[in-house]
């Protein structure tokens, strides 16, 4: 079928997004929104304790770009969040869908923007996968035909993936980083006992690790 048509299938499936976010907002929205604010939910078999901590962090770190924001900026973070490498695509549609309160239009434009700026990344995913299932039926070193793939690639491809989903994980995943560092900052500063018990436990561990190890 080609990469390009592939990719084109593929990202024509996720057009569904729209569907879900709908039904997240219909089902799930009053549920999460008890979850935050009294602590306790009548959806707690439907979201295990992963799914809870990530839209906790995503709560806690971005709420405040979309919440009451002008449309624009709302619409830059959906983008970003969706084409930002290793976001997970469910508890960003999630949390978008129940917690950041943008509108259900204004979504759907996010999502075409989306599957127009990740087109050149899905067309590369497509491309490996088939030098890897060539290399595979062949008898092929899966690593030269990888990097073959990448060395043939053409420079609107390169451009597209470095303008959208760099730069994306760029600032998605360095505002991550951003909330990291003031959680951990804000524990040293509240709360120095734990961290020096969790300092001593873990030196404790990589010390006796060694010895196990040299003794091995």
């Amino acid at each position: 079928m080609g990469a390009i048509k592939g990719a084109l299938l593929m990202k024509s499936i996720e057009l569904i997004n729209a569907a879900v976010f709908l039904v997240y907002r219909r089902f799930y929205a009053a549920g999460i929104k008890d979850l935050f604010e009294k602590g306790e939910t009548s959806l707690s078999r439907a979201i295990p304790p992963l799914l809870r901590i990530g839209l906790s962090h995503l709560d806690g770190g971005w709420r405040h770009w979309v919440l009451d924001q002008p449309w624009w900026k709302q619409l830059l973070v959906m983008v970003a969040m969706q084409t930002s490498f290793y976001m997970d695509d469910l508890i960003t549609l999630l949390w978008l869908a129940t917690r950041s309160e943008v509108s259900f239009a204004l979504y759907c434009v996010a999502l075409v923007l989306f599957i127009g700026a990740d087109f050149a990344r899905k067309v590369l995913q497509m491309e490996t996968l088939l030098a890897a299932t060539d290399a595979l039926s062949s008898g092929g070193n899966i690593l030269v035909e990888y990097f073959k793939a990448f060395g043939s690639m053409p420079t609107w491809q390169a451009v597209c993936i470095i303008l959208f989903s760099v730069s994306s994980t760029v600032f998605v995943h360095g505002h991550n980083l951003f909330i990291i560092f003031n959680a951990v900052r804000n524990v040293v500063q509240t709360q120095p006992s734990v961290c020096w018990t969790a300092f001593f436990l873990t030196f404790c561990s990589a010390v006796l690790s060694s010895g196990i190890e040299r003794r091995a």
